[in-house]
């Protein structure tokens, strides 16, 4: 499991992953444009991986909460929200030393900008990049506000706080409409105490939330998506390790800590490339798993 995690932290053209312990080992988003590419270059070496029992895709429908901030795929009153329960910010100052009271006030803020105009101070920009102070205000606040492609962040690091993050990665029974799983999707952005909320598609699975292990009543949690009777199967797992976030990397140990990769494979046919082993493996046909 060491090997391949590491296989996973460096391969770039993975993004968003997570290492996990419990009823899944790992959780991984992916920025590859071509399905094929996306087979043989990743999903194919971890399949051969003499240990791996099985990988399953999740195509991201909504990207709704990061980092308990709502993007672009939330309910659009909501967009850009930073959501904490009182029980997690009273959690989350008194277990550790790192940041006080005055420190997650200030992220707290930051976060809750309203407007990426007022997130910035132009004019520092303007002086460290050589750009138009007026025109990069403009500009942010029509790709931010407006159009929503990107959303900027201030993020903890829970690795180095000394957190985990317990994910619930859901499977809805298969008559339950597209409609009827965007409204759970939407209900369960109601309850703050969740950091990460993804809805996907066309998968074998169609949520997956997550919410701090050590600031947050987990079995609470599990009792309200148990209440949802479109739910079939819960899996859950502790994660004690992010591997990047986006194309971000964040392994501090390696000197890499937000080092940005980003690849792109648009209209490149890497099937005929030869399959880059992720760990321990074997050839097809060979000794049974």
């Amino acid at each position: 499991k060491t090997q391949l995690a590491e296989w996973i932290q460096n391969k770039d053209e993975i993004c968003t992953g997570y290492l996990t312990e419990g009823d899944f080992d790992f959780f991984c988003g992916n920025h590859m444009r071509v399905l094929d590419n996306l087979l043989c270059g990743v999903i194919e070496p971890i399949r051969r991986n003499r240990w791996v029992e099985s990988i399953h895709l999740c195509p991201i429908r909504r990207d709704v909460r990061e980092s308990h901030v709502n993007l672009w795929d939330a309910p659009k009153a909501d967009y850009r929200h930073y959501l904490w329960s009182d029980a997690q910010k009273a959690n989350f100052l008194n277990r550790q030393n790192e940041m006080d009271a005055t420190d997650f006030a200030i992220i707290d803020i930051l976060n809750n900008v309203t407007s990426i105009e007022d997130f910035f101070d132009y004019e520092v920009l303007g002086q460290l990049s050589g750009l138009d102070p007026a025109a990069m205000k403009k500009d942010l606040g029509w790709i931010v506000d407006h159009q929503r492609y990107v959303v900027p962040m201030f993020y903890f690091n829970y690795q180095a706080l000394g957190l985990n993050m317990h994910c619930y990665l859901i499977r809805l029974f298969q008559n339950v409409t597209s409609c009827r799983k965007e409204q759970i999707v939407d209900e369960l952005t109601r309850c703050p105490e969740f950091n990460n909320i993804f809805e996907f598609s066309d998968g074998i699975y169609d949520i997956l939330v997550s919410a701090y292990t050590q600031l947050t009543d987990l079995d609470a949690l599990r009792t309200m998506l148990d209440g949802y009777a479109e739910i079939e199967e819960i899996w859950e797992a502790d994660s004690p390790r992010q591997f990047r976030r986006w194309t971000a990397r964040l392994d501090k140990d390696a000197d890499m800590w937000e080092e940005c990769i980003f690849t792109d494979d648009f209209l490149q046919d890497r099937t005929s490339l030869p399959i880059e082993p992720a760990g321990e493996w074997q050839e097809k046909g060979g000794e049974e798993r």
